[in-house]
């Protein structure tokens, strides 16, 4: 049998690039202390499309689930279809190579949110981040709407004024012992929590109350001959934080926007014979090198290209001794979920939907308590306008989401608003447009108003799925209208609000 990082390589070798896992379990492996995950084309090239990116196969190279072209097998767990494949691409895989895991459901809702806003406070938005926000329409008063229930920076470290790499917030350390004293282990996250205990009496507030807060989960220290568990909060990726909200304004989950989107080059039409081409590719400088393996010895490569891909360019026409190829920057992700679904006592962000109210009802904390009455009237609020009949906007896209939802009073009027509505609801990405359909219900929705990015009709799998979205709304009985502005002047509705675009509307 082999190892699970030969096997990814030999699957990597068929499908011609790169393959990463997701935190999707494939349910066809039933132990649950060797999860096996589902792998996402980051290169590859799907069997079935042939795209480089967004769909899925298993790791013994039997199943794809494709984003782009459909059948009669909906996949309804990301969206897309599931398609069986022959042998040609079937790998060997030891299931019980897979690294023992043990991972938590995900927590309440009082409980995300109370460890996602220490984390806000502990991890501020920085200056570079909310000059990006600055950017893209935000002053600081929307920024700061939401309190500390806004936007966070996550990175692991920092350089000290000496230069030299520390960590960027310090959330455990170990202390030595002294005297024969027993070693002190401080930790942040247990000490909040025996800070609650003590406070509230509440004796629910044990040290495993973060079990099921995507983004948190227990690192092993080991200090002289022995190893300590200390709860962290480490998302794989690091940037800026956008929150994901709830109907009552709670942070249910977070996304990280990165600062640089990472790109590779994939070679998408050759006529050289004698080998195949490669394109190594850095996508800080935009310099790549092509190089040709040898038919006969796949370590033997000779560079028979190199230069620098201008950054308004995705496409290069090149030829080698008369024969011509081309090659393709493929853009990777810019926000990814902050999850802790691979790590000891983890848990998955579960791709939750986002509910961005109107700035009068974004403003009002579900955690505020009247000092007179010792009620929560803000949440009192919330919970009355969450049930009230309403419009609503669909996106995809939570800082868009936020965005655009502070510009919509500014660009029309109560009596329109009304009709459109001055609320949004946005999902992680735009194979998700099945998760609205339960918060729609929620909120007690009667029209929507849809507003992908405007170039959908370029991108085939966005259009498919925004067909999907319209024909679901519609099967649910709900009124829909279709926002429409000038591709050429903005992509997105955020980008539409803020440069105030006119915005036509057509009823569906």
């Amino acid at each position: 049998m082999q190892n699970l990082q030969s096997k990814y390589a030999e699957l990597e070798e068929k499908l011609g690039g790169a393959l990463r896992e997701t935190d999707m379990i494939d349910t066809d492996y039933k132990d649950p202390q060797h999860p096996v995950y589902w792998l996402e084309f980051y290169g590859a090239h799907c069997p079935i499309c042939g795209g480089t990116h967004w769909c899925m196969i298993n790791v013994t190279g039997t199943k794809v689930v494709c984003q782009r072209q459909t059948n009669n097998h909906p996949f309804r767990a990301t969206g897309g279809y599931m398609y069986y494949l022959d042998k040609n691409f079937k790998v060997s895989f030891d299931v019980s190579k897979q690294k023992p895991l043990i991972t938590h459901p995900k927590a309440k809702p009082e409980i995300l949110d109370m460890f996602y806003r220490a984390v806000m406070l502990c991890y501020p938005l920085c200056d570079k981040h909310r000059e990006n926000l600055h950017k893209r329409g935000m002053t600081d008063e929307m920024i700061n709407l939401r309190g500390k229930r806004a936007f966070g920076t996550y990175y692991p470290t920092k350089k000290d004024k000496d230069g030299n790499v520390v960590d960027y917030f310090s959330q455990a350390k170990i202390e030595p012992s002294r005297d024969g004293r027993p070693v002190k282990i401080i930790s942040l996250w247990n000490g909040m929590l025996d800070n609650l205990k003590t406070e509230t009496g509440n004796p629910k507030f044990t040290h495993d109350y973060w079990f099921g807060v995507p983004g948190f989960y227990n690192v092993e220290y080991p200090y002289n001959g022995k190893t300590y568990q200390i709860p962290k909060f480490a998302p794989k990726v690091f940037g800026m934080l956008v929150p994901f909200y709830n109907e009552y304004n709670q942070i249910i989950g977070m996304q990280s926007r990165v600062d640089h989107v990472r790109e590779t080059a994939e070679i998408i039409n050759s006529s050289v014979l004698g080998g195949k081409l490669k394109v190594d590719f850095n996508s800080y400088t935009r310099k790549y090198k092509v190089l040709l393996y040898s038919a006969i010895g796949k370590k033997e490569a000779t560079v028979i290209a190199e230069g620098e891909v201008p950054v308004d360019q995705d496409v290069v026409n090149l030829d080698y001794a008369g024969m011509k190829y081309e090659f393709k920057i493929q853009k990777g992700g810019k926000y990814f979920w902050v999850s802790s679904a691979k790590q000891k006592d983890g848990a998955k962000s579960q791709s939750p939907v986002s509910v961005v109210y109107n700035p009068e009802i974004a403003r009002l904390d579900p955690t505020k308590v009247d000092s007179n009455t010792g009620k929560t009237t803000e949440l009192d609020q919330i919970k009355a306008y969450s049930k009230k009949p309403k419009a609503i906007w669909l996106t995809e896209g939570g800082l868009k989401a936020i965005i655009a939802t502070d510009y919509l009073p500014m660009r029309f009027n109560q009596q329109q608003l009304d009709v459109i509505g001055r609320d949004f609801l946005a999902v992680g990405g735009v194979s998700q447009y099945s998760h609205f359909l339960p918060m729609l219900k929620k909120l007690n929705v009667t029209s929507v108003t849809t507003a992908y990015d405007m170039d959908f009709q370029e991108n085939q799998q966005v259009k498919d799925n925004y067909r999907k979205l319209l024909k679901m709304l519609k099967q649910h009985g709900y009124k829909v209208r279709f926002a429409n502005w000038d591709l050429s002047k903005a992509k997105g509705i955020d980008d539409a609000l803020v440069k105030g675009i006119e915005i036509d509307f057509k009823e569906i």
